[in-house]
Formats: structure tokens, C-alpha cells, sequence
């Protein structure tokens, strides 16, 4: 077990030295929306006719592609051997000292962010991870040293104790399901990651992927926030 500095072992940026669920992609399945009026099967859609009646056939389609993409992607990254995401350029030109950058846990054959986290850190930068309460509740990104121990949250999560500084990020590295080329982004389904994005609008969106997971096209909702940016094992994808 290493001690000061950078220390993997108590941080997150060695995936087999931790195995606890990252912060905010959750284990499905989540509802496809971010409240109970966008969780309504055909009958029940409210807004079809103003009375209730059948939703669209475009509805429930897009809810189905997201899901048929979400398990074939799930599936794929389980099945992902691993590799390492080294920092391109264009994401080390974006990093300067004083900038704080929130990462996350990987679990579930994600993307690992410790390569891009401990550039963020040699670059003088703060990092915070996210804080969740339940999923009711938009989750905070708590400061975090990487000496500091990491604590057990709700769903099973390792995060930073709840007295930790709350810091608003001006970057956000970003697990993901899938993307595509307009870096519309599939995640777990539970909608953190879109209020946080909704919340900390000034923020740079950097999703963190592998390249099979892109693909040809994803429909957005109207909630649905896209990236700046996705950095694979490939390189820097920009819009």
C-alpha cells in the first residue's frame, strides 16, 4: 500500500485496489426520466390526447432504444479486458492551477478518470468526487484530498464524508453508458448527472469512455444535457 501523495489505495485512481460503486452511476435499472410523469407506460401517458390515452410510437421507441442500448453496452464493458485512457493534449490544455475538477469510482468495466485525475493534480488543480444522498436529492461534489479515506454512501457508494467542503467544479469527468458523434450521452438512467450539469452550467463536460461505446445516434429528451467533450482510449472527441 502506498503512502503520501497521490495515495491510489485510499483515493479511487487504482480501480483494483477499490471495488465500490462510483458516485453517481448507479447499478439499473433506473426509470428512463427524471420524474413520474415521464415514467408512464402507453396507457397511462397523460399527455397523448390531454386525457390519458397511448403515447406516441416515437415515445416509447426512444425509451426502448435507450434500454436495448444501455444493456448491450453494459454487457460490452463487462466484457472489456481494460485498457488505460492517457490524457490527450486538449484535455491538458484546458487544466491550470486553481481549477477544481470532479472525477468518480469506476465499477462495471467504466472508463477509469485516475489518468486524467492525477494530471488534474500535477497540474495544481482540486479534485472533488460526488456526494450522494438518495436519489431524490441532486448530488453535492464534496472537496476531497487524495490522502483522505473515502466513506460508504447509500446504494452501496464509497464517497467523501458529508462534512467534506462543497465546491462547485469547473470540470466534471463523466462516466457513461454510450454517446454519440453530438456527444448526447446514456447513463445509468437516474438523471445525477443531468441536474448536476443543469446546476453547475459554467462547467466544462468531459465524458470518460471507451471507443465501443459510441454510437450512430442517440435521441435526446428535452432534459437531457450534452457534453463538451469525450476523451477514449482513441483520443479527444469534440463536437
Amino acid at each position: 500500500m502506498e503512502t503520501g501523495g497521490f495515495c491510489p489505495v485510499r483515493a479511487y485512481i487504482i480501480p483494483e485496489a477499490i471495488h465500490h460503486p462510483r458516485g453517481l452511476s448507479l447499478p439499473g435499472p433506473w426509470p428512463e426520466a427524471h420524474g413520474p410523469h415521464l415514467t408512464y407506460r402507453a396507457s397511462e401517458d397523460k399527455s397523448a390526447h390531454g386525457h390519458g390515452g397511448p403515447a406516441t410510437l416515437r415515445q416509447e421507441t426512444r425509451v426502448t432504444d435507450k434500454r436495448t442500448i444501455r444493456a448491450e453496452k453494459r454487457a460490452a464493458r463487462e466484457r472489456f479486458a481494460g485498457g488505460m485512457i492517457e490524457p490527450p493534449e486538449q484535455f491538458l490544455a484546458l487544466l491550470s492551477r486553481g481549477l477544481t475538477v470532479a472525477s468518480y469510482v469506476p465499477i462495471g468495466g467504466e472508463a477509469d478518470p485516475s489518468p486524467l485525475a492525477r494530471a488534474a493534480v500535477e497540474a495544481g488543480c482540486a479534485i472533488v468526487l460526488p456526494h450522494v444522498v438518495n436519489r431524490a436529492t441532486p448530488l453535492r461534489f464534496l472537496a476531497w484530498d487524495t490522502e483522505a479515506a473515502l466513506v460508504a454512501g447509500p446504494f452501496g457508494l464509497s464517497q467523501p464524508a458529508a462534512t467534506a467542503e462543497p465546491r462547485a467544479p469547473d470540470m466534471i469527468l463523466t462516466p457513461l453508458v454510450a454517446f454519440d458523434s453530438a456527444l448526447n450521452r446514456i447513463g445509468q438512467g437516474a438523471g445525477y448527472y443531468d441536474r448536476a450539469f443543469t446546476g453547475f452550467p459554467d462547467a466544462r463536460r468531459i465524458g470518460v469512455a471507451w471507443s465501443f461505446q459510441q454510437v450512430a445516434r442517440i435521441d435526446p429528451e428535452p432534459w437531457d444535457v450534452p457534453l463538451h467533450f469525450v476523451v477514449t482510449e482513441q483520443g479527444w472527441i469534440a463536437p
